[in-house]
């Protein structure tokens, strides 16, 4: 589905400048639910082994080592390429009892999830700045002033973004395992 027709589908376009806030809020709820349920492959999940750092009112927080694709590859020390970091993400979990602080831990997400950061962290915002670029020099602004409109137009997809994170952070969940494994 193209950016148009999201918009006019829910923005109709008739709605005072004051909607446009909810109009953002209604694409970005589509958004969601698309990819949840047209990209999600059921049998593979995301994972890492983690470990948990504290418990706190419901929240554990564990620290995952995220690596890049090529971080387990075999000549990274060669190579500038390879990644890796350490990320602490906190996730809700139910009962406390559960878990204790230093266990090992599995962190899993569904990998439509992932398609969906992608889309929101840099499609959308790719879209934007070339539509707000094209459509500027286009109009007949001077080429600096075209690029720093497409710029600025960031601004407010990142607050809008911003502003929505409590609904973003209930769609991006991830899942505590307990992990003998280790």
């Amino acid at each position: 589905m193209e950016i148009a027709i999201l918009t006019e589908k829910f923005c109709r376009f008739r709605y005072p400048l004051p909607k446009l806030q909810s109009c953002w809020s209604g694409i970005i709820d589509y958004l969601c639910t698309y990819f949840l349920n047209t990209m999600s492959s059921a049998s593979e999940v995301i994972s890492h082994p983690g470990i948990v750092q504290s418990l706190d009112n419901g929240i554990a927080r564990v620290k995952i080592q995220s690596v890049a694709a090529c971080g387990s590859c075999t000549v990274k020390g060669a190579c500038s390429m390879a990644e890796m970091e350490e990320k602490i993400i906190d996730i809700p979990i139910t009962d406390t009892d559960t878990y204790t602080i230093g266990e090992m831990v599995t962190v899993s997400m569904n990998p439509s999830l992932g398609n969906l950061a992608v889309v929101l962290g840099y499609l959308v915002p790719f879209i934007l700045v070339l539509a707000t670029l094209i459509v500027s020099i286009a109009s007949g602004l001077n080429e600096g002033l075209a690029g720093l409109l497409s710029l600025a137009v960031l601004v407010p997809y990142y607050l809008i973004i911003h502003k929505n994170k409590k609904r973003l952070s209930k769609t991006f969940t991830f899942h505590i395992h307990s992990s003998p494994n280790f």
